[in-house]
């Protein structure tokens, strides 16, 4: 029998070379996106800890807020800005707040008392000390009575929108109020005259008389040289008055 020679009927295979394809853009791409996606999770992240800072801070604000109750009615209250419409001579009719508008219109006499009210913390011993000496004739002056009847009253208006409004009186002349510890009145000193004839310093309690809408008066917290009375005194002028 002849031999096979097994050899000679095999195949010769080389083997494949196994390679491994890199695909580096795409890698490098997705990497890309991975720290795009992850700064923007860290932007989204501090966004909504500003927003939830913000809230909270917000909260204790008017926390803050819901504890201080002002000594007068809301709505005699007035702002730097009526003070500067006033001090303008423009007419009666271009003042914003409704009540002091109405006031100027009616009564002789307008008193315009600026005290540090909500905030008291920025007050020297001694201001503090003439602003509770000025806020203690107030309270007489609301205390008065003429006939068993308060001098203090209400006086029922309509405003712009013709919705009833109400502010209060003093028999036949008005006080309304610049609290100067409130944000919207921080020019406050720069609308108080002061010097000869006027107010003997730009610092609380100060007070504006307007007469007849035509002739103002400055009172500043002290005595001084040339300058007209001190606002305590000016008050208490007009609590003898009215005696």
């Amino acid at each position: 029998m002849a031999r096979v020679n097994k050899n000679n009927n095999q195949i010769n295979k080389t083997p494949k070379e196994k390679t491994t394809t890199v695909l580096t853009g795409v890698k490098e791409e997705s990497e890309k996106g991975e720290l795009f996606f992850k700064v923007v999770l860290m932007v989204m992240i501090a966004a909504i800890l500003v927003v939830f800072i913000y809230f909270i801070v917000d909260t204790i604000l008017k926390s803050d807020d819901k504890g201080f109750e002002p000594k007068f009615h809301a709505n005699n209250y007035v702002t730097v800005t009526n003070v500067e419409q006033v001090k303008s001579g423009q007419s009666n009719e271009t003042i914003s707040h409704v009540g002091l508008r109405h006031a100027l219109d009616n009564f002789d006499y307008v008193y315009i008392l600026f005290i540090a009210e909500k905030d008291t913390s920025s007050l020297s011993e001694t201001i503090l000390n003439y602003q509770k000496e000025v806020l203690g004739i107030v309270d007489e002056l609301y205390d008065l009575k003429k006939d068993d009847e308060n001098l203090l009253r209400e006086v029922k208006i309509k405003d712009d929108n013709k919705e009833e409004y109400i502010y209060m009186a003093l028999g036949d002349m008005a006080f309304f109020f610049v609290d100067i510890s409130d944000q919207a009145n921080a020019s406050w000193s720069n609308v108080i005259e002061a010097g000869k004839d006027a107010a003997s310093a730009k610092n609380v309690p100060a007070l504006l008389e307007v007469y007849r809408s035509e002739d103002l008066a400055w009172f500043g917290p002290w005595d001084a040289v040339d300058a007209n009375p001190k606002t305590a005194t000016k008050l208490t002028n007009v609590l003898n008055s009215l005696k």
